[in-house]
């Protein structure tokens, strides 16, 4: 019970309770608006800056350089868009030194920054084009060996007897491709690699060659059996002017006729 004292004039008089405020006196809990009613002095908020205070002189350097940023960024020149001649240019420089480093260090030991620096461009730009380096490797032996059926299909419709036009595809097909192999390092893991990774790759190749070697023969039979005969003839992975005998007794037996 709260204790009760009498003031001078015999008045009862009960004193303020020390938790309780007082009615006229402001609270202490940062009501901006009832100190300053009372005329007393607002502290300042040290985490809340004061409108009158000024910014710092660094600030308007940071705005400036900002804007000078987003100036910039607004006129900068864009890089100039490649033509299509251009870029069937640099996938073919790609592909070409992709080709090199496979043949040279091998399938496992090439790396994509290997390609790229022998190709003179960015890791980042090879990638945009190529996913990783199993597409990469698939697309070369792709382009190294479908872009010589044109030229076999040449050799068929050229005018000459069968024996010409039968070796003309097979130099087409196979011993200018080999002339590149024989010399380099890992040319028999290429060949390894191609069947394992892109067996789509090699059958559609094989598929197209022996298209070719049925025009010769005009005799899907004779055409396959000469195929399995080629194919045979690189199994040892021979030097380039063993393998050209080869196949010229291979073609001399198949057109005995003289045709």
């Amino acid at each position: 019970m709260t204790p009760c004292c009498w003031d001078e004039a015999g008045h009862k008089r009960v004193p303020a309770d020390p938790f309780v405020p007082a009615e006229s006196e402001p609270r202490a809990s940062g009501d901006v608006g009832e100190l300053r009613r009372c005329g007393k002095r607002v502290p300042a908020d040290p985490f809340v800056p004061a409108e009158s205070e000024p910014r710092a002189s660094g600030d308007v350097a940071g705005e400036n350089q900002i804007d000078k940023k987003s100036t910039y960024c607004q006129n900068a020149p864009m890089s100039p868009k490649l033509s299509p001649e251009h870029m069937i240019a640099r996938r073919a420089r790609i592909l070409d030194a992709a080709r090199w480093c496979f043949l040279n260090f091998g399938f496992s030991r090439t790396s994509m920054g290997d390609i790229a620096q022998r190709a003179g461009i960015s890791r980042t730009l090879l990638y945009r084009g190529f996913k990783d380096k199993e597409d990469l490797f698939m697309q070369v032996f792709d382009d190294w060996m479908l872009s010589r059926l044109p030229l076999a299909l040449e050799a068929v419709r050229a005018p000459g007897s069968r024996r010409e036009r039968l070796f003309a595809v097979c130099r087409r097909v196979l011993l200018e491709p080999w002339s590149e192999m024989e010399a380099a390092p890992m040319s028999s893991e290429f060949l390894d690699v191609c069947q394992g990774l892109s067996p789509e790759v090699a059958g559609r190749h094989r598929a197209c060659l022996l298209e070719c070697l049925n025009r010769v023969f005009d005799d899907p039979e004779v055409a396959l059996v000469f195929l399995l005969a080629l194919e045979g003839l690189i199994e040892d992975k021979p030097r380039l002017d063993v393998l050209g005998r080869r196949v010229r007794i291979l073609v001399d037996h198949f057109t005995a006729d003289g045709t």
